[in-house]
């Protein structure tokens, strides 16, 4: 997803400091220039390792993706507690925001259809993206985001100028195969807008849009979406 500027001015940084694939392109830099290219170079020791680490991954929860998992939402606790004066430093908070919201909306998209675009919505029981869903830990996932919210003017407005504010929005609905997932979309939601008249309003907007255009998060019969905001 692109993002602006104006949202990276709200957490003080710039759009180089939020560019994913740069970052990522850094990390699996080890600084070796003469390293070999292409998979066919490496012994066969090294690919076997890298196909065992790539499944070990790909099991989501209950493999390391799990620990990492865990760590983040153990590290987002520890910054909220600090309240306005604390929180997670603002490259990170961004990233989260950015990298979580991503995974949140592709999960979304895969049971229900891709709700901006106008696809036809599906009606979420596709056992295939239902599993994807738990192995990816999307409750966990909105759970995050939630955490980083909390308490944090800067990263609200950061919500509100990229997709964030409307991906928690759009999961605080009853969903009978992931009962916890409305409690974790109305705590992200509710520390997205705590005292910030902007995201409410925000949400008011995104609430009435959705009601006119028949929006119903991929849900047969959704329960209406009733949010109170405390300033």
């Amino acid at each position: 997803a692109t993002i602006s500027q104006e949202a990276c001015t709200a957490l003080g940084l710039e759009l180089t400091d939020l560019d994913v694939h740069a970052l990522a392109a850094a990390a699996a830099d080890d600084g070796n220039t003469d390293q070999l290219d292409g998979a066919a170079a490496l012994p066969e020791e090294v690919v076997e390792q890298e196909d065992a680490a790539s499944r070990l991954w790909a099991r989501g929860a209950g493999g390391p993706f799990e620990e990492l998992m865990q760590a983040a939402l153990a590290l987002s606790m520890i910054a909220s507690a600090g309240g306005s004066s604390s929180g997670l430093p603002p490259r990170l908070t961004g990233l989260y925001l950015i990298a979580n919201v991503a995974l949140i909306e592709a999960l979304h998209a895969r049971r229900f259809g891709n709700l901006v675009s106008g696809e036809k919505t599906k009606k979420g029981t596709d056992p295939e993206a239902l599993e994807a869903a738990r192995a990816c830990m999307l409750v966990e996932q909105v759970r995050l985001c939630g955490n980083v919210l909390y308490g944090q003017p800067r990263a609200q407005s950061f919500a509100r100028l990229t997709r964030a504010l409307r991906a928690v929005l759009s999961h605080c609905y009853a969903d009978n195969e992931l009962p916890l997932l409305r409690e974790a979309g109305v705590f992200a939601v509710r520390n997205a807008t705590h005292g910030n008249p902007e995201n409410q309003q925000a949400v008011r907007d995104l609430l009435a849009e959705r009601k006119a255009a028949g929006v119903s998060d991929g849900m047969l019969q959704p329960p209406p979406i009733e949010l109170e905001f405390a300033d």
